[in-house]
């Protein structure tokens, strides 16, 4: 997985994608919770979903942004405990993945800095920094705030 993470940034780096297709957003955030449910049901925990009226269409590359949702969406299922319920809210100027638990462990400035993590038991310390590049590449921003006991990641657009 490391290999398959730096060589995914180094791509990114040297522009090797394009970012001319239509993304539907709910779409996609759909289907990555669909490949990440089993990860969720391990731990009991639910995925709660929560959607305009109306469909979301953004200009990018569908791998890249796939792979953005589903770095937060793992990184959310990961950091929370048994039986949490992780929150996504889909809006028409961006979308947020929630998730509770207890204040950082790191420096909020390193959130999003390659092999930052808290356990290394828990994944690369890549994931936050891929799904950073993903949304700048993009030209969206992707923010950070801990209020009430919750993580949330915002991606604006």
């Amino acid at each position: 997985q490391l290999n398959k993470n730096l060589l995914l940034l180094s791509k990114m780096d040297n522009h090797q994608f394009t970012f001319e297709e239509q993304l539907e957003i709910n779409g996609i955030v759909a289907a990555s919770m669909e490949d990440l449910h089993f990860m969720a049901a391990a731990k009991k925990q639910e995925i709660a979903i929560k959607t305009g009226q109306e469909e979301i269409f953004l200009r990018g590359n569908p791998q890249l942004f796939k792979n953005l949702v589903k770095n937060l969406l793992r990184n959310a299922i990961l950091y929370s405990g048994e039986h949490a319920t992780i929150r996504i809210s889909i809006q028409s100027n961006g979308f947020s993945i929630c998730n509770p638990g207890g204040p950082l462990e790191i420096p909020q400035d390193k959130l999003f800095t390659r092999f930052s993590k808290i356990d290394n038991r828990k994944g690369t310390g890549l994931g936050l920094a891929i799904a950073q590049k993903i949304a700048a590449l993009h030209h969206l921003q992707l923010n950070y705030r801990y209020e009430a006991g919750s993580h949330c990641f915002m991606l604006n657009w």
